[in-house]
Formats: structure tokens, sequence, C-alpha cells
């Protein structure tokens, strides 16, 4: 902030919206972008979807060792729910975690339902969100106690 005389507000800006996959791609945040660039060969695209699926990849076994097990891996909004290619990286060998993602579902890339193998100890599913319906309950569940 001192060396380049910026406000706090403008470092909050850097951090939401110019650091993470768009830090490391320097092009792009959206995921529909990162794919696209990558299959054109871009080496900064493949860098920030890689390093994404890395993090995900890596918080799963971390709650894996924490909770001991886990019924299910639930992908949701933008880059989750859209993103065949992302849920693939992000699962790949995990299988003796218990985690069989089912290629060709996967490659269907349904709105909504399991896309884990029967084999799979731990389900995979892709479940859409609803933050309009989450949002109205809170609201419902505010008027009834005031």
């Amino acid at each position: 902030m001192e060396k380049e005389n910026l406000s706090i507000s403008e470092v909050g800006n850097i951090l939401m919206s110019q650091s993470g996959i768009y830090g490391i791609s320097c092009f792009s945040g959206d995921f529909r972008d990162i794919e696209k660039e990558m299959e054109r060969g871009n080496k900064k695209a493949e860098l920030a979807f890689k390093t994404y699926a890395y993090y995900v990849k890596r918080y799963i076994g971390e709650y894996l060792a924490v909770l001991n097990s886990a019924d299910y891996i639930i992908f949701t909004a933008g880059a989750g729910q859209n993103s065949p290619a992302l849920r693939k990286e992000i699962l790949s060998n995990m299988e003796n975690l218990g985690i069989i993602l089912h290629d060709e579902k996967n490659s269907a890339n349904p709105k909504e339902g399991l896309i884990s193998t029967d084999e799979s100890k731990i389900k995979v599913a892709i479940i859409p969100t609803n933050e309009e319906y989450i949002v109205a309950k809170e609201v419902q569940k505010f008027l009834k106690t005031n």
C-alpha cells in the first residue's frame, strides 16, 4: 500500500477482482474463459485451472481426514456445476479414497444428479444453487420470530 500509495479500498478491490484465478491467468477469473484459453494452448490459463483444482482436491482430502468419511461430494454453482473438465481434474486419482467419477455421466454435464459410479463409496453429485430460495426461507423465518 505504501509503495504504490494505495488506499484500503483500492487494495480491497485488487484482492477481490485481480488476484486468485484472475491473477494467475492474467486475463479472467471465469472458468469458461480459462477453459477456452486452455484449448488454445494458453499456459497461464492451464496453470490457473490446475492450481484451482489442486486446492479444491486438497480441501476434499483435508475434510476426509478430519471427518474420517463422507457420504457425498457436491458440486454446485458456476464452475462446479458447469465444468466437467474441472470436476474430472479435481476428482482424478481419488479412487483409493472411495471417490470414483463416472466419466460419461460427468461429460454429459447434467444440470442435477449423480455423476459417480455405482461402486463409488463416496457419491458425487451436481446440485444447482438456489440462493433466492435460501434468502426467502431466511426472511420467512425472521418474520415468524418477530
